[in-house]
């Protein structure tokens, strides 16, 4: 979602389906953010770890600067901020 668009990235042929879990774990969702955001998963076992998380999407909101982790039911949830880019100056 950003000012003036929203994108919406679909599943291409090649990707494989993941059976997400029936009850939403909050904690575990936090767990796999962390562990990836610490370079210690490849894209795909964080997919994986969301899954069993019971993870069914995520909304990145550009404007507000968040991703919104949601089993899709009212009140599971987790709300990330992502903090501002900052550059890099060379020495």
């Amino acid at each position: 979602m950003g000012a003036d668009s929203l994108y919406e990235e679909t599943n291409s042929a090649s990707a494989s389906t993941l059976e997400v879990a029936e009850q939403y774990q909050a904690d575990a969702v936090k767990r796999g953010l962390a562990h990836h955001q610490q370079h210690r998963t490849p894209f795909s076992e964080f997919l994986r770890d969301m899954a069993a998380a019971g993870v069914q999407y995520y909304e990145v909101n550009m404007i507000d600067r968040t991703i919104n982790y949601t089993s899709g039911r009212s009140g599971e949830s987790y709300v990330e901020s992502v903090p501002a880019f900052e550059s890099f100056k060379k020495p």
